[in-house]
């Protein structure tokens, strides 16, 4: 059966800094939109059993990575396609000074019970409501431990 998701449908949940939302999710396969502001983007090097591609809508993007255990980035712009394989350290940050938006495929798709679990429910897309400091790293990190994803804390610096 076909899926139809109209611009304005969709779960949305507020996840720290970026607003993700649900556009399309069946077995194997969820496909997010994800909007993040200027210095958006996850705290960490992180890694998960999902894989997840991310196709760069609007914005400047960097992503970040660990190789032969030294820290990589990669910088770039609308219209690029990043694939992480699953259990692959990576990151990314909105390195621009506008919003940026993003196509995020994940595979099978588990992550987004650690988003709905991490985050807060948006019902106003246009009005989502905006960290008020820093993350509570220990809830956090409970969180990610709970859903199995590891965090490197370790700085990666240009």
């Amino acid at each position: 059966m076909i899926t139809y998701v109209p611009n304005s449908d969709g779960e949305s949940i507020q996840v720290m800094t970026d607003l993700v939302t649900i556009k399309v999710s069946n077995e194997g396969l969820v496909l997010t939109e994800v909007s993040t502001p200027p210095g958006g983007g996850p705290p960490m090097l992180h890694r998960h059993a999902d894989q997840e591609t991310f196709y760069v809508l609007e914005g400047q993007i960097r992503f970040d990575t660990m190789q032969n255990d030294q820290p990589e980035s990669i910088e770039v712009g609308p219209g690029a396609v990043i694939h992480i394989p699953s259990m692959d350290w990576h990151n990314y940050k909105n390195v621009g000074n506008m919003p940026a938006k993003l196509i995020v495929i994940l595979q099978p798709g588990n992550m987004i019970d650690f988003f709905r679990e991490l985050g807060v429910a948006v019902t106003d897309r246009t009005n989502s409501p905006h960290p008020s400091g820093p993350p509570d790293m220990q809830r956090v990190m409970a969180i990610t431990q709970k859903h199995h994803v590891e965090m490197l804390p370790i700085a990666v610096h240009h």
